[in-house]
């Protein structure tokens, strides 16, 4: 009699392995790509925090050439330069005696200063040697008001005219001591004036501080005038005033001259 054996049974433990492996293939998946996720949110910050420090450290850097810029622009202004003041000794006027460095005095102020001197000495110097070539001078760089009133000084039967109130045998030579720009077109000239008396030798002195008015004109000249006055420098008003008044300051200006004159 044959017995029927049942077929073994099957194991369920390999199917129920194989059936987990897609989950598990899954999970280290996810987990790779996390740990790639990280690994690359790290790398990108570590990215960013370097391109920080750069842009921080290059801009420290620039702030600190521009510093060091300014502090070598900074520090040849940081010098002591001995100054001479001189003290007039009769008005008690202070001039400051320094050099003319570049840069420490504009080209047009010095060019307004040196025409400034030059019209004064021409305008209050009397010499009977040079009247022709001073009185010239003036002409070419005086305003129409301004040349008005030297030309009434001069008017030959007028009291007020140098070589009447002086005659030949004096001199007058003026001494120019300071000139202070009040202001773009005036400025303030302090001089003194000598006199010498050619028979007698006798010398007397007077100070003196004009107010001048000035202007740079563009107006037409003759070619010989533009040689001598090429930026068209003109002095539009003049007044004289006597700073102190002495024993010896007994040279009469010109100006005080015409004013004592009117009635």
């Amino acid at each position: 009699m044959n017995q029927h054996v049942p077929p073994p049974a099957q194991s369920t433990s390999g199917a129920t392995s194989r059936a987990d492996h897609p989950r598990r293939d899954d999970l280290l998946g996810d987990y790779f790509r996390a740990a790639e996720s990280w690994d690359t949110e790290i790398h990108r910050s570590l990215r960013a925090s370097r391109l920080r420090a750069w842009i921080v450290a290059a801009i420290s850097g620039g702030i600190g050439l521009l510093s060091l810029a300014a502090l070598v622009l900074v520090l040849p202004l940081k010098e002591y330069a001995p100054y001479v003041i001189e003290v007039d000794k009769t008005t008690g006027h202070l001039d400051v005696m320094r050099p003319l460095k570049a840069g420490a005095q504009a080209p047009d102020d010095a060019i307004t200063e040196a025409n400034l001197v030059r019209w004064v000495i021409a305008r209050e110097t009397y010499d009977p040697a040079d009247i022709k070539p001073r009185f010239d001078e003036v002409r070419r760089t005086s305003a129409e008001d301004a040349l008005a009133d030297y030309r009434r000084l001069w008017t030959p039967d007028a009291a007020t005219n140098p070589a009447v109130l002086y005659g030949y045998g004096t001199r007058i030579s003026t001494t120019i001591k300071a000139v202070s720009l009040l202001k773009a077109d005036t400025a303030a000239v302090r001089y003194m004036l000598t006199r010498t008396d050619d028979r007698t030798g006798a010398v007397s002195t007077s100070h003196w501080v004009a107010i001048v008015s000035f202007r740079y004109a563009d107006a037409p000249m003759r070619v010989r005038d533009r040689w001598t006055n090429p930026l068209g420098f003109q002095v539009t008003s003049f007044r004289a005033d006597q700073e102190s008044i002495g024993a010896s300051s007994t040279v009469q200006s010109p100006v005080q001259a015409s004013r004592a004159q009117q009635p």
